[in-house]
């Protein structure tokens, strides 16, 4: 993967990994037009995210997803459900990250790994 493929809350790939805990990008596994790879942070410290897990979600499972109160996570968001339509996927899925956690979209359950700060361009860059 190219570095440039990836997409956080942040311009900086660093700052959306180690302070928001959040990467996304298309890879050659995603199948569906609407699947993205996430890379997630699921633990963290005084310094940041140091622990981080990876997975596939498509952005129309958002829609089917029963459990998710829509009511409670727009007030939580500030938005309209149009307006949080209008978002980037990396910024839902944030928004549905913030108000959930990431045990509920299947993150940090069974494994976790580092990523230390000066590993981060080695492993996008060879990552999947």
């Amino acid at each position: 993967m190219k570095k440039s493929e990836w997409i956080g809350i942040d311009a900086s790939l660093d700052i959306s990994l180690f302070e928001y805990g959040l990467l996304t990008c298309k890879n050659s596994q995603c199948t569906k037009p609407d699947e993205w790879f996430c890379l997630v942070g699921v633990d963290k410290d005084d310094e940041g995210y140091n622990k981080f897990d990876y997975g596939y979600i498509q952005e129309s499972d958002f829609a089917g997803e029963s459990w998710i109160e829509w009511d409670e996570v727009l007030s939580f968001v500030g938005m309209t459900f149009e307006e949080w339509q209008e978002l980037s996927f990396v910024m839902k899925l944030s928004d549905l990250i913030s108000y959930y956690g990431t045990e509920n979209f299947g993150f940090g359950i069974y494994n976790s790994f580092e990523i230390k700060p000066d590993e981060l361009d080695s492993y996008v860059t060879n990552m999947v």
